[in-house]
């Protein structure tokens, strides 16, 4: 394992599979369709070390929660175990997921497991415009960037 590199990246997310016909366990959709929700995690273990693999996917209803943290929990969990790299495999491993997963449950639950992870969100056109609203003092020193 280089330094540089995780020795696992597992990026986990959700989409949406829509249904045209009555299915089990299909549902309303916040796209106003009907389908499925799942959440998936993908593990890569770099560069010629093979990448992509599906580690978990976790079926849902098309009306599950985006943020939910129980789920986030579990599919991180399961994609931890499927990979072999035992409770609490350190921050060679990096976990990314998207603000919907950000939840303090989740992030709690990775803290425990000491793992690096990563959240990213969208942020609006205009932010860098705003930043310089905000004085430094009220910034928080984690979110601060460096110029």
């Amino acid at each position: 394992m280089s330094e540089k590199h995780p020795a696992a990246q597992i990026d986990v997310d959700a989409t949406l599979v829509n249904v045209h016909s009555d299915k089990e366990g299909a549902a309303p959709t916040f796209k106003k369709g009907s389908g499925y929700h799942p959440l998936t995690a993908w593990i890569d273990h770099g560069t010629g070390q093979g990448g992509g693999e599906c580690a978990v996917i976790m079926l849902r209803p098309g009306n599950a929660g985006s943020n939910t943290a129980a789920d986030h929990v579990e599919i991180i969990r399961r994609a931890l175990d499927q990979a072999g790299l035992g409770p609490r495999p350190g921050r060679r491993v990096l976990v990314r997921i998207d603000g919907a997963g950000g939840t303090k449950e989740t992030i709690e639950f990775l803290a425990r497991r000491r793992v690096s992870y990563s959240v990213g969100f969208p942020l609006p056109d205009h932010t860098p415009q705003i930043h310089g609203h905000h004085p430094r003092s009220r910034l928080d020193p984690r979110v601060q960037h460096r110029r």
